[in-house]
């Protein structure tokens, strides 16, 4: 199935902010001044590229027997943000002005519809397993870059959150907790059973300490 940019579209801009991701763990808004073009698979609207000021927070603190695990993250998202959910820009956006898009760097519609193109290029977006299944309103799967080389992903769908940044994996659910940060792997499953590992081995359980080669 074909992830495309529909250049027929245009480009809007954001007037008023937009959660387009807001669940109890994860939050992404879009600020006023983002100017954006809508995002399709096989001609039906999936979502959108951004670009402008947005923002993110993820919960990624899990309650155990043994107390509070994990952290909360909270950045800006800078460059072209891929969004792909239920949640529509196009109740608080009108058509962008040449000035708005010269804010952003634009020069015109044509140069923010190549630079948007050239964004889903570079995340391998055309024909994403990843983002297959949006969500329905407040969920959904953004993807962004910092430095145009590395993939950082947040994904919200149901009791599920994803974050991905850097060497820092938070996979979050109902019944699984698994973190990957700094070297060490931590899995929580159903009933607060607990395994982690560091970079020496098995940390726990206690009893897994001696396994290896």
């Amino acid at each position: 199935m074909m992830i495309e940019i529909d250049p027929r579209e245009g480009v809007k801009v954001v007037v008023d902010p937009v959660e387009v991701i807001s669940t109890e763990k994860v939050l992404v808004k879009v600020h006023p001044g983002c100017v954006w073009t809508e995002l399709t698979r096989d001609g039906e609207q999936i979502g959108a590229v951004i670009h402008g000021p947005a923002e993110y927070a993820f919960d990624a603190i899990a309650e155990t027997d043994e107390g509070a695990i994990g952290k909360s993250f909270r950045g800006d998202l800078v460059g072209f943000k891929i969004y792909v959910g239920g949640s529509d820009l196009r109740g608080s956006s009108r058509a962008a002005s040449r000035e708005e898009l010269l804010t952003r760097d634009f020069p015109n519609i044509e140069a923010f519809i190549e630079g948007a193109t050239g964004a889903l290029g570079l995340h391998s977006m055309n024909f994403d397993s990843e983002i297959r299944s949006s969500g329905g309103t407040g969920e959904g799967v953004v993807i962004w870059s910092d430095d145009g080389v590395k993939k950082n992903v947040i994904t919200a769908k149901g009791s599920s959150q994803v974050f991905v940044k850097d060497k820092t994996v938070y996979t979050l659910s109902d019944d699984k907790y698994v973190m990957v940060d700094d070297g060490r792997v931590s899995i929580i499953g159903p009933r607060g059973k607990k395994l982690i590992i560091d970079k020496g081995g098995i940390v726990e359980p206690e009893e897994l300490r001696d396994i290896g080669p």
